[in-house]
């Protein structure tokens, strides 16, 4: 409306110039050269605006986008809970989204997105990746996602079943791991901390990168 209102009022003071003929004088060409100028100004300035606000609700809109987005993958990936894995029903020779699969060491495993870039070609190599590891209860006790920071790692520095399970993923894909408490924390756990003697742990991890070493 305003923008409207600015181009109308300009169609009114080139309609009084053109009226005024020889008879208007230097100082009213002036007045109404300063007037035009003014109104040029207005309508740049509303229109600057508008495409400001315009950005504005993208941006907001984009963001809320981003927000469901990760509400949902993180209900999905909890989905693999305990329960889950304790079903012999689920159990398949090959991982998917809908079955998992069992290693020899005990290790099992569900390949929610499959990856397309570098498998780790062993255990020396150094990756970057997210995770959210919780109790066979649901207790999150350590994330990446929640801390908004990947970690970075040898594959030999971290406990037995993130060697193994990380070696069967690709860059960009994602999976969760069951990880009996013989390759996780073993009869220890972690003393003083949040994991308990002989617990099961299930992870949620993402392998974002993986950088070979010779």
């Amino acid at each position: 409306m305003a923008v409207a209102a600015a181009i109308a009022a300009a169609a009114a003071f080139s309609s009084l110039t053109a009226c005024g003929g020889k008879n208007s004088d230097k100082a009213d060409s002036t007045a109404t050269l300063d007037a035009m100028t003014d109104l040029v100004e207005t309508v740049d300035s509303l229109a600057s605006s508008a495409s400001d606000a315009a950005e504005g609700v993208a941006d907001e809109i984009e963001r809320k986008s981003d927000e469901l987005a990760d509400k949902v993958a993180g209900k999905k990936m909890s989905a693999y809970d305990a329960a889950f894995f304790a079903k012999a029903g689920n159990k398949a020779d090959k991982a998917s989204a809908e079955k998992y699969a069992q290693t020899n060491s005990g290790l099992k495993y569900v390949v929610v997105e499959e990856g397309t870039g570098k498998k780790p070609s062993g255990p020396t190599d150094v990756v970057l990746v997210h995770y959210t590891g919780r109790l066979l209860d649901g207790t999150v006790f350590d994330s990446s996602v929640e801390r908004g920071e990947p970690i970075s790692f040898p594959l030999n520095r971290v406990i037995a079943g993130w060697t193994e399970g990380l070696q069967l993923m690709k860059e960009g894909g994602k999976n969760v791991f069951y990880l009996p408490a013989s390759i996780a924390y073993g009869e220890t756990g972690t003393p003083g901390g949040p994991i308990p003697p002989n617990a099961p742990l299930i992870f949620e991890v993402e392998l974002i990168k993986v950088n070979p070493q010779k």
